[in-house]
């Protein structure tokens, strides 16, 4: 098979995707020209759900969608590739990103055995492309919450493995590692309604993950946290001081001090939502994760 046999091959999938998820802020419009240009010389394809070059998804700490055909079979996953990216996805199991963990694991429930989750490493030269090899396989088939803890722990367990390998690794090698989800393999070509399954849970899978907080993220808030700690500490032993003056002292009058019981609430409520971890939207992350 030629490149343009195998980009034509893969574009024709991509579009049967599009026409049988209709989704299109995950499974973009792209152009034919456009589309060649994600195509990997290792024979992958990157969906462009937010990146439109392969260029930008090699470099991103975030998961991307991939597809793949390989001897007679059909496969297709979301990837966290490189170290930045796995680092992100396992904050999924932080405190600061509860919502999306319930929303992640409920769905891996939800799928069956026709799904996995790998975990993958490699020691290569700089720059050079992995030979994936496999360092932990999860079968998605009555996922619960034990066996979803254990699939956690392989992930902390690749990245502690890569972080002492690397450390021992020659100065012109890397020890690069990634974890697939919801990996699937079909039988070449792939059933529509095969196609659709696959590619709406992946479309949900990387909704969730997609917004996930950097280290960067949470240590910004786990510092606005505190402050905010000591702001109500502050607001509550000034109104404990206060309290007693009520009658006698004018400016400490009743009135006031439902103001600043009001305010106290205010503050327990930001608070509330620094922990619950709702304020993602409004963290910027000025400092890129380092990669392998």
């Amino acid at each position: 098979m030629t490149e343009n046999d195998l980009v034509q091959e893969y574009a024709d999938i991509y579009s049967r995707i599009r026409s049988l998820v209709n989704d299109d802020e995950i499974y973009r419009p792209i152009g034919y020209e456009a589309f060649k240009e994600l195509v990997s010389p290792k024979e992958w394809v990157p969906v462009p759900s937010f990146e439109l070059t392969l260029d930008n998804v090699k470099k991103s700490d975030k998961g991307h969608i991939t597809f793949r055909i390989k001897d007679n079979k059909f496969m297709a996953d979301l990837i966290f590739h490189k170290t930045a990216a796995v680092e992100r996805f396992m904050n999924i199991t932080q405190s600061f990103s509860k919502k999306e963990y319930d929303s992640f694991t409920e769905l891996l429930k939800q799928l069956d055995k026709k799904y996995s989750i790998i975990c993958q490493y490699d020691t290569i030269f700089i720059d050079s492309p992995p030979d994936w090899k496999t360092f932990s396989k999860s079968e998605c088939d009555n996922l619960d919450d034990g066996k979803i803890n254990e699939v956690f722990n392989s992930v902390k367990s690749l990245i502690e493995m890569r972080n002492t390998t690397q450390k021992q690794a020659a100065e012109n090698m890397k020890v690069t590692i990634s974890v697939l989800i919801g990996r699937i393999e079909l039988n070449n070509p792939p059933k529509d309604e095969e196609l659709k399954e696959a590619f709406s849970n992946l479309a949900q899978l990387i909704r969730i993950t997609h917004n996930l907080k950097t280290n960067s993220e949470i240590n910004t808030i786990a510092k606005k946290i505190e402050k905010q700690k000591q702001k109500i500490k502050d607001l509550e032993e000034h109104l404990n001081r206060i309290r007693p003056l009520s009658s006698s002292v004018k400016e400490f009058s009743e009135e006031k001090i439902k103001e600043l019981e009001k305010d106290l609430e205010k503050e327990k409520d930001v608070l509330k939502e620094l922990e619950e971890g709702h304020t993602s939207e409004h963290i910027r992350d000025d400092k890129k994760d380092d990669e392998d």
